[in-house]
């Protein structure tokens, strides 16, 4: 059964996916922000950009990154559980590892 479908503005890329995904970050870098159409691919797994998700809305953050750059007028609906000033490399990647295990 898919679960969530999506695709960049150009169209010539789709995906489909059976799950949800393992972590829902609100990055707040620089980068970020100004390279939103990019699609990462790890060893099983991929990083896609919450508004590449045709149904964005219902995947809120519990978490976000680099909130020393994030804009002043940016706010949540009180979904952000965890709040880092840096990349929080290691607080992500035990996140991923608790998500995962609770998938297998």
């Amino acid at each position: 059964m898919i679960k969530h479908t999506g695709g960049c503005h150009c169209g010539k890329v789709r995906f489909t996916t059976d799950y949800d995904p393992l972590l829902v970050i609100q990055c707040n870098c620089n980068r970020c922000r100004r390279l939103m159409g990019t699609l990462n691919v790890f060893d099983g797994m991929r990083s896609v950009v919450l508004g590449a998700f045709d149904n964005s809305l219902a995947l809120e953050p519990k978490s976000e990154i680099f909130t020393n750059y994030k804009m002043k007028w940016i706010q949540d609906n009180g979904c952000v559980q965890e709040s880092f000033e840096e990349a929080a490399i290691v607080e992500r990647l035990s996140s991923l590892m608790q998500n995962l295990d609770q998938r297998a």
